[in-house]
């Protein structure tokens, strides 16, 4: 990816109901929203073809379920992103969840062996660092 120091910047208006907040970004950044979601999915499912579709949709529900009952911070904003890409917010919110915990396995390799070795090269490729979740 070519170096550009024309990077869009938007406002994020905090006052606003959670489901209202990316709005004004997600009608201008339609196109590049969905090509990032594409690449994600495509990504993950790389990561679990082996599974059978009844246990990646179970262990999708799971996620979703397990992040609304502790607390799932913003929600809100990731079911509104959910029904505006016509996706849903189950897959979205494993994505979410699967990318956090791939940080902070780069991060903290310490913390649980067996989730670094699982990323396989990763650590060793992108280092220890920790990802901004904003908008993904």
């Amino acid at each position: 990816m070519k170096f550009t120091d024309k990077t869009k910047a938007y406002e994020i208006d905090l006052s606003l109901p959670e489901c209202k907040r990316w709005l004004h970004v997600m009608v201008a950044e339609e196109y590049q929203m969905k090509k990032m979601l594409r690449e994600a999915k495509m990504s993950a499912d790389k990561e679990v073809r082996p599974l059978p579709e009844a246990g990646i949709r179970l262990m999708k529900a799971y996620v979703s379920r397990a992040y609304k009952s502790s607390g799932g911070r913003y929600v809100g904003e990731v079911e509104s992103m959910a029904d505006f890409l016509g996706e849903s917010i189950n897959d979205l919110l494993a994505l979410q969840c699967s990318f956090e915990l791939t940080q902070f396995c780069l991060a903290f390799p310490y913390a649980h062996p067996a989730l670094t070795s699982a990323l396989g090269t990763m650590g060793t490729l992108y280092g220890k660092v920790f990802g901004c979740t904003s908008g993904i």
